[in-house]
């Protein structure tokens, strides 16, 4: 059975995780039954092992920090939690392969390298410190690590860094030292936020939550090197207001890209061409306001938008061959503040 893993902020009426089966009619309608709510306080981002067994949480409790959870009767229960970050961080990454969790913080520029052992004990090994700049104030006064994951082969370490307008690649070793490959400087107030590979790992997608563009990269498998290859606009021409972008999610066959705008406040779909170009080919209103994360079924015909302003996530219909999205009003998920959104 499927499951849908849904956190974010607990300022309102949020609890912390939400974990949800989700079931198909005979006729391929989707519905959802809440299968478990683990209380955390704003536990804005998620991770987990391949096969579901390992849950892993960013806290705002005890001064910022991640939280492991084992599956265990078909629940997760807790089993650690690693405090003291000063602030909590914004996204996490778990490495299977080397077994770590890599914890990225905006509020401290850095990222946090965190063991994992066999019983899901947490222990902070490293931390890189980020001490960049660039041109829009306050967002860029100093470096922010945004996200970090690892690269198509599983063998170098990227990490997004928006106060700096920088993407580095990193080597980290098994005992959780690390060694920088390769920077990549986007172009400047992009403020990049996170990233994706496309299907064949040749080129990666990286969206800017200042400039609202993709920028489209070459990526040397080989050596760790990004090169600037193309950008799109995540907006249509004739917008005027403000906006920030957000998630960016690729189709489980590589043939469609998906961007959240927070202001706009829209999924905007794009068509991966040949030569790893993008072409616009709808954007839709989330029905919500504030869109951060969203992501897939397992079969790639639903998209779930969790927003951080409206108390509910928007589902919508996926035509897998085309990759248009059609918003199915009644299947509204109640759920308040959600800013991570797991499959």
């Amino acid at each position: 059975m499927e499951e849908l893993f849904l956190s974010g902020y607990t300022r309102k009426n949020n609890k912390g995780i939400h974990i949800l089966d989700i079931k198909y009619d005979i006729k391929g309608n989707i519905n959802f039954n809440e299968k478990q709510i683990i209380e955390e306080l704003s536990p804005s981002y998620l991770s987990k092992s391949s096969n579901g067994e390992k849950l892993f949480s960013i806290t705002a409790r005890d001064g910022g920090g991640v939280v492991s959870y084992k599956k265990e009767n078909d629940k997760y229960v807790l089993v650690d939690t690693l405090s003291g970050l000063k602030k909590a961080p914004c996204h996490l990454y778990y490495d299977e392969k080397k077994k770590f969790i890599y914890a990225s913080n905006y509020h401290m520029g850095r990222l946090d390298i965190i063991s994992v052992d066999e019983k899901l004990n947490l222990e902070r090994k490293s931390t890189i410190q980020f001490n960049g700049r660039s041109k829009v104030s306050p967002d860029q006064d100093f470096s922010r690590c945004h996200m970090s994951i690892k690269d198509p082969v599983d063998k170098y370490l990227i990490v997004v860094d928006l106060g700096n307008d920088a993407v580095y690649t990193y080597y980290i070793t098994e005992d959780g030292n690390y060694r920088l490959i390769s920077t990549y400087k986007t172009e400047e107030g992009m403020g990049p936020r996170h990233i994706v590979f496309s299907k064949d790992g040749r080129k990666a997608y990286l969206i800017g939550e200042l400039n609202s563009k993709i920028e489209i990269l070459n990526y040397d498998l080989k050596s760790g090197e990004f090169s600037y290859f193309d950008s799109i606009s995540t907006l249509p021409e004739n917008f005027e207001g403000k906006n920030t972008a957000a998630a960016i999610k690729i189709s489980r066959d590589g043939e469609f890209l998906y961007a959240s705008n927070r202001g706009h406040d829209s999924i905007v779909a794009f068509k991966i061409l040949e030569d790893g170009s993008l072409k616009s080919i709808q954007f839709i209103k989330t029905e919500g306001k504030t869109p951060r994360d969203f992501n897939f079924n397992y079969y790639g015909s639903y998209i779930f938008v969790g927003h951080q302003n409206s108390d509910y996530i928007s589902v919508f219909k996926r035509n897998k061959k085309t990759g248009e999205l059609r918003y199915i009003k009644d299947k509204n998920i109640n759920i308040s503040e959600i800013v991570c959104v797991m499959e």
